[in-house]
């Protein structure tokens, strides 16, 4: 610290030539120090509250009504320092067995080999690769879907993160919302091959939409 003052200079004492010697090896070392990505804030890592948390989905089902389900066992982490989302990231499993249409002949049929797989394909999983933040508080998460062992890029539509709340413990909690669509069949996903010929009884645009929970994990 004695040759950060010198180096900046002393009002009162001329520098001598060693000092100045001295100086052209520390001011670098002083800017990269007080620059480095280290003193910036350090992220946190949020972890998924499945109980306060849902993922749901819908599709057109003949020309009159929807299918509406949800999936019930999901787990995920966010690295987020708080304050720039532009470095945050995301990561998010559900297990796909957990679909849950409130139909057990229908959810039976969905967990089979010729739908979801569930026995090849246990797991549903998400990965971002960057977050586009907006001038309004919202955000885009662009990442990569794994579904039915296919991988393809989607974005994730994000409100504004809710206001965060501290807990009796001291843990800090927060609300994320988000949606997005994703054509099933890019994924090889047919609810039934000889009746998705047809295209009209089940629709291939499937809404998902995001309640998110998070708690921040300490130590």
């Amino acid at each position: 610290m004695r040759n950060l003052f010198l180096c900046l200079g002393n009002p009162f004492k001329p520098s001598t030539k060693p000092l100045r010697l001295l100086c052209t090896f520390v001011s670098p070392m002083i800017v990269l120090t007080l620059f480095s990505p280290s003193t910036y804030a350090k992220a946190e890592q949020w972890t998924v509250e499945p109980q306060e948390s849902s993922i749901r989905f819908s599709l057109q089902h003949l020309t009159f009504s929807r299918v509406e389900g949800r999936f019930t066992k999901f787990s995920g982490t966010l690295d987020y320092d708080g304050v720039n989302l532009t470095n945050a990231s995301v990561s998010a499993i559900i297990a796909s067995d957990s679909i849950d249409t409130k139909n057990n002949m229908r959810d039976n049929h969905l967990r089979n080999d010729d739908v979801l797989d569930v026995r090849a394909y246990p797991s549903i999983k998400f990965v971002s690769r960057k977050i586009n933040p907006h001038a309004d508080g919202s955000f885009d998460v662009v990442g990569d879907l794994e579904l039915h062992g296919v991988i393809k890029p989607v974005t994730l539509v994000a409100s504004p993160i809710a206001a965060v709340r501290v807990d009796s413990a001291g843990k800090k909690h927060m609300l994320a919302r988000a949606a997005t669509v994703i054509d099933r069949k890019s994924f090889g996903v047919y609810v039934d091959k000889s009746i998705d010929k047809g295209g009209h009884i089940v629709g291939d645009q499937v809404k998902v939409e995001l309640k998110i929970s998070l708690v921040e994990k300490l130590g």
